[in-house]
């Protein structure tokens, strides 16, 4: 077990990180369902010397209209693709290289109502290489804040998203 002091999403990521071996790391929330394989899938997108990060298409599972559809996903990683011109990793489960950890852990923002920490992640990893889209497998996720605090998630994601893209002017201009 980890004891983190400080609170927060991108706190605890970077805890888990920060002590964890091997040469791939791999971040799955607690209420994500990862597919059969997902373990061997990832490993052997990572043979690819180019491939700095994985992501795959998410399906809620518990949200009525989208039950069982990746339109979500397929929207999300599409509007990312047009704002940043490259695909961005989502939080319920990705993986990256030790090695691009490494290297812009100590630039990333901790602060949960400034920056949501996957996006910041790959806003901060572009630059060095490819996050590798996977629209053949997709993990299972719950949509609990849509359903249940949707204020939250329509109103507070978005006005975080802009502060973020505010405060990373300078990263997204390169």
């Amino acid at each position: 077990m980890i004891a983190e002091k400080n609170q927060g999403i991108a706190h605890a990521r970077n805890a888990g990180f920060n002590i964890a071996k091997g040469d791939i790391f791999i971040k799955v929330d607690a209420d994500t369902a990862l597919p059969r394989q997902y373990i061997k899938k990832v490993k052997n997108i990572f043979s690819t010397n180019e491939i700095i990060a994985y992501v795959s298409d998410f399906i809620f599972i518990d949200v009525f209209i989208l039950k069982f559809s990746r339109l979500f996903s397929v929207l999300f990683q599409f509007f990312f693709r047009v704002i940043f011109g490259y695909n961005v990793l989502t939080g319920p489960a990705f993986a990256i290289r030790k090695s691009v950890w490494s290297k812009i852990k100590d630039e990333l923002c901790v602060d949960d109502d400034q920056a949501h920490e996957d996006i910041d992640l790959s806003i901060h990893i572009s630059s060095i290489g490819k996050i590798y889209y996977d629209q053949s497998t997709a993990i299972h996720i719950s949509g609990r804040r849509m359903k249940f605090n949707p204020l939250s998630f329509f109103i507070e994601y978005p006005v975080i998203f802009l502060k973020m893209l505010g405060s990373h002017r300078s990263k997204l201009n390169k």
